[in-house]
């Protein structure tokens, strides 16, 4: 059974990623908006306590190669930076996700 304070944490995950401004190089990305629409709804859903047993939380392959190519350069311009910060915020979001599923 989910916890008040884990649907309490998705529901502030969920209100973030509804406040933010999407980075702008979001659309370069392979299916990056395709799991940004995909994850808000998992997690909209797992703030009111529903959980699944699956494993589509994850990145799509071309996102993934798209950040770690930017991991990659020496410098990255603002653009690149708020991409990888965003990235990242939303794997987190995937692994509690799954964790919470398990």
């Amino acid at each position: 059974m989910p916890s008040h304070e884990e649907n309490s944490r998705f529901r502030d995950h969920y209100e973030r990623m509804m406040r933010g401004r999407l980075p702008r190089l979001s659309r370069d990305a392979g299916n990056f908006m395709l799991w940004y629409d995909i994850l808000g709804g998992y997690l909209q859903r797992a703030s009111d306590g529903e959980r699944w047993s699956s494993d589509l939380f994850g990145p799509d392959e071309e996102s993934v190669a798209y950040a770690d190519a930017l991991r990659s350069k020496a410098v990255l311009n603002e653009d690149e930076k708020v991409f990888l910060e965003y990235f990242d915020f939303l794997v987190s979001i995937a692994e509690e996700l799954r964790q919470s599923c398990s």
